[in-house]
């Protein structure tokens, strides 16, 4: 186990050796932190690449990693916490000088097996809310007890430096579904709220956090939605609890299609979140910098690499190719194997690629989002009919018919990247001139993503922007923005407010 946990000195020590990137204090807490954080979702403990990123952020400039218990299931707490041992244990860093930050409240995956288990000794978690089917959420004590407990294990580390509630609005969500009055779901939502918090100032207590929080994707949201998080309202919990309470981090949603987190004066007060968490000295720390949802469609707010699109005719062409190979597979191969009817039946569905492809391809959006449906829908479904094939007794010809069907996958999926792809590169060129226009300092950025980041980190109130780097060009590219120096002093809701008078056609 790593023992220790950030202090002022190691953090001061770790920003003095990298004086060339930025660096903010959290809060009151007295740690000071890298201007970027490095974001775990989706880091994945078996893909080498994860691995590298983080240990290159970590050796490079950047001392705040934030993950949560169901990120990778669990796994991304695991590197986490490989890379923290391997990096400490060559003396490469120290852990006095890294600020590790999780989140609890999902209950998916091992957690939701985990809550199915409980119910069924007849010993469930107090306070479930149901979301989804296999998704539950909590944050009461006993809960929050058992994945500290966890996310200790896996981290390995003696203590974790800040321990945030994660999305608990879901309660307002299933409030409202099921037709709770408003005032009485705040009312509840916020008693859970402060149970929450009186458990954390124990389990500081016992040195396993250092500081405690929420992370909410409503803390920006108008005051009238059923959903919104009232910041305000959550200062005061914390401080009836005690004035020496240990509620210093937020983290929320901003990026440069979503600034209701810098324009939206929805606290009681009448001012934004970011102004009240500054007044408040509290450290904020903003997700989802590149990756904006607008209408349901998420776009990626980073370069694309320009390519020539072959057009609607090629897609079509190629999706017709491989729709043939599909129907010559079940025609020719799958009944030649003596499979079971209901396995070849489930053959051919996840065979079924291109017919998927010829009703949806155009409805996707975004090249984002296309990316997201073929790596972890579409290509998962080609390659688990492959593997299953790989290990059957096939003839020659078999195998060819198989070899020839990855083609037509592969040219299918090329046809339709680049298609997205060529109109995420138009959007670039604009979307740069669009921040250039609001902002001289924003526009002056090399890559789309470092102007995106430059918008927030300039922004006052704001202490760390986390970035998802599951590659290592990827923290080289926030490397090399996090060493210029901004004026964060600046009052910046001018160029904000320009941004959402000025917005781009196509991402309206």
């Amino acid at each position: 186990m790593t023992s220790g946990k950030a202090g002022i000195d190691g953090t001061e020590g770790y920003a003095a050796k990298y004086d060339t990137c930025s660096f903010n204090h959290l809060g009151k807490t007295g740690l000071r932190v890298s201007a970027v954080g490095f974001g775990c979702y989706r880091i994945d403990p078996t893909v080498d690449a994860h691995h590298q990123a983080l240990t290159k952020a970590l050796s490079g400039g950047i001392n705040l990693v934030d993950t949560s218990t169901n990120y990778t299931d669990g796994g991304s707490e695991l590197l986490v916490g490989t890379v923290i041992r391997d990096l400490a244990g060559t003396s490469k860093i120290s852990r006095d000088s890294l600020v590790v930050v999780s989140k609890a409240g999902y209950l998916q995956g091992r957690n939701y097996d985990l809550s199915q288990e409980r119910k069924n000794r007849g010993t469930p978690f107090p306070d479930l809310v149901t979301v989804l089917p296999n998704l539950e959420h909590c944050i009461h004590p006993e809960f929050l007890e058992d994945q500290l407990t966890r996310s200790l294990e896996r981290l390995d580390l003696q203590t974790l430096d800040v321990f945030l509630l994660h999305n608990p609005e879901y309660f307002l969500s299933r409030a409202r579904e099921v037709g709770e009055s408003l005032s009485d779901a705040r009312n509840e939502y916020y008693r859970r709220i402060e149970l929450a918090f009186k458990h954390l100032e124990s389990e500081v207590d016992r040195g396993r956090i250092q500081f405690y929080g929420i992370s909410s994707n409503t803390f920006p949201n108008s005051a009238d939605d059923p959903e919104w998080t009232c910041l305000e309202t959550i200062w005061s919990i914390a401080q009836n609890i005690g004035e020496d309470n240990h509620f210093q981090v937020v983290e929320t949603p901003l990026n440069l299609l979503e600034p209701n987190a810098v324009l939206n004066k929805n606290q009681p007060n009448g001012q934004s979140v970011l102004e009240l968490a500054r007044d408040r000295q509290l450290g904020v720390l903003i997700n989802r910098p590149l990756n904006a949802i607008i209408d349901h469609k998420l776009l990626r707010l980073a370069d694309v690499e320009p390519t020539v699109s072959g057009g609607e005719a090629v897609v079509n062409a190629r999706i017709r190719d491989l729709i043939a190979s599909e129907d010559l597979l079940k025609q020719e191969l799958f009944p030649n194997l003596n499979l079971k009817p209901s396995l070849q039946k489930q053959l051919e569905d996840a065979v079924s690629v291109g017919y998927n492809l010829k009703r949806h391809w155009k409805q996707y959006g975004s090249y984002l989002r296309w990316l997201d449906v073929q790596t972890q829908f579409l290509i998962p479904k080609v390659q688990g009919v492959v593997q299953f094939l790989a290990q059957q007794d096939l003839s020659d010809e078999m195998i060819r018919m198989v070899e020839a069907h990855v083609r037509k996958v592969q040219e299918s999926f090329f046809a339709v990247t680049n298609v997205y792809q060529a109109e995420a590169s138009k959007q670039v060129g604009f979307a740069k001139n669009w921040i250039a226009s609001a902002d001289g300092d924003w526009g002056s950025a090399k890559t789309l993503s470092q102007m995106a980041i430059r918008a927030i980190r300039s922004t006052p109130g704001i202490t760390t922007v986390l970035v998802g780097m599951r590659h290592d060009a990827y923290v080289e590219d926030v490397l090399e923005e996090c060493s210029r120096s901004l004026d964060q002093e600046s009052n910046r809701a001018s160029s904000w407010k320009k941004l959402t008078e000025t917005i781009p056609d196509f991402w309206r």
